[in-house]
């Protein structure tokens, strides 16, 4: 039996006791027909489908990194060669600067002679 109740205007049907609750009995359970052995299959396959879906996902994510570390070997390499030129450059400069701080000290050394 129900108990229709109003609370705050607003109706609400409540169960007298606890026997009125739907709950299956033994006899329709066995009636589903459904087996340990069918319920271990589906959960073997089931979790056969999420491993493969981790795996793939996986695979996925190691070929973005293992792209990513290439890309970044790349870049590295220019800069290695970019900072070996720059420093080449540095020391062609730096020789051309002493060479003509040299011929400043001999032109120098000419116009205070004559």
């Amino acid at each position: 039996m129900q108990n229709p109740t109003t609370q705050n205007g607003i109706s609400e049907e409540r169960a007298l006791n606890s026997n009125s609750l739907p709950i299956k009995s033994n006899s329709m359970v066995q009636n589903v027909g459904i087996d340990n052995k069918t319920i271990e299959d589906f959960f073997k396959l089931s979790l056969s489908y999420v491993a493969d879906d981790n795996k793939n996902c996986f695979l996925h994510i190691m070929m973005a990194l293992t792209k990513q570390k290439l890309y970044l070997e790349k870049q590295l390499s220019q800069m290695s060669n970019q900072l070996s030129r720059l420093e080449e450059n540095q020391n062609e400069l730096v020789e051309i600067n002493r060479k003509l701080a040299l011929e400043i000290d001999q032109l120098k050394s000419r116009h205070t002679s004559f």
